[in-house]
């Protein structure tokens, strides 16, 4: 499986570029930062939306909801579903901490060590900062150190 994480600005361009045959969009939970192209966007064979709150227990100011397990659960559902030669495209609003973050759940879904599923991530995206917390919901359900190990 190769996998490019991108920002919205550029994932549209991307997706119109036809080098991915899958997408996971993460926007808001309120269904803003998502392409307008549609649930599923033509020439991708699978896609998620799904929404996550870029934001941590502690500076969670509105009291938004965070990451659930169940959301955590669909994403490696998701990961293990996808075809063993997919490109795969993650984007969220900067490419920075939520896409990051989910980047690592496909990773160790599908069967990929922890340090070596880290060292993928920064050759794709070397200002990756993922998200603390949801890595922290990901290690739960997948029994992984990936919050660790960022």
């Amino acid at each position: 499986m190769n996998f490019h994480i991108a920002s919205l600005k550029y994932a549209l361009d991307l997706i119109q570029s036809k080098k991915f045959d899958s997408l996971i969009s993460i926007g808001h939970p309120n269904g803003s930062e998502y392409p307008t192209v549609g649930n599923k966007p033509a020439g991708l064979s699978k896609t998620l939306r799904i929404g996550l709150w870029d934001i941590v227990p502690h500076r969670n100011p509105r009291n938004r909801e965070l990451a659930t397990g169940n959301q955590i659960i669909e994403i490696i559902r998701f990961a293990r579903d996808l075809p063993e030669k997919t490109n795969l495209l993650i984007h969220c609003k900067r490419g920075r901490s939520r896409s990051p973050a989910v980047a690592l759940i496909v990773l160790a879904a599908r069967g990929i060590y922890e340090k070596e599923a880290v060292r993928q991530l920064l050759e794709d995206c070397p200002k990756a900062n993922p998200n603390g917390w949801i890595l922290k919901v990901a290690d739960a359900v997948l029994d992984t150190r990936l919050f660790i190990l960022h």
